[in-house]
């Protein structure tokens, strides 16, 4: 039986491998862009559980502070968690960042090995992945968010 593949089975094996790859590191920098922006976005929770707390003490007059005692000591120990939290995000957030960048830039490359689809959306999406955290890391350089 002869073989009616152009190109030998083994390389086109290692191409659609290849492309496997580069989805799998497409789907891994986006992952890692929203853990790098986690850091500020649970700064925001920290400030929001606080302004929950705040209206709920208005909105109930004072009252809450009879039913629940220690709500204010519940909310300071929200924020604490968060706080940590956040703490943690801004401790690793060069190196998810990094690792996001070098994701999308694999992903580019290995995308490109693809000869019957385009992978345009994947494209685009790691191009704004590379300058969405690009800009995160100058953002977070200049120290606006600490």
């Amino acid at each position: 039986m002869q073989n009616l593949h152009t190109t030998p089975l083994i390389k086109n094996d290692a191409r659609l491998f290849l492309v496997r790859l580069g989805k799998i590191f497409s789907n891994l920098s986006l992952f890692l862009l929203i853990l790098c922006l986690c850091g500020a976005l649970s700064f925001v929770l920290t400030a929001l559980i606080i302004l929950v707390g705040i209206i709920i003490t208005i909105v109930t007059l004072g009252t809450i502070f009879v039913i629940a005692p220690n709500f204010f000591n519940v909310i300071i120990q929200a924020t604490d968690i968060t706080a940590n939290i956040s703490a943690f995000f801004f401790d690793n957030f060069y190196i998810f960042a990094i690792t996001a960048i070098i994701g999308a830039v694999l992903s580019l490359v290995l995308l490109r090995f693809d000869n019957l689809e385009k992978h345009k959306v994947r494209t685009i999406l790691s191009a704004i992945i590379i300058i969405t955290t690009i800009i995160a890391i100058v953002v977070f350089s200049l120290g606006v968010i600490k």
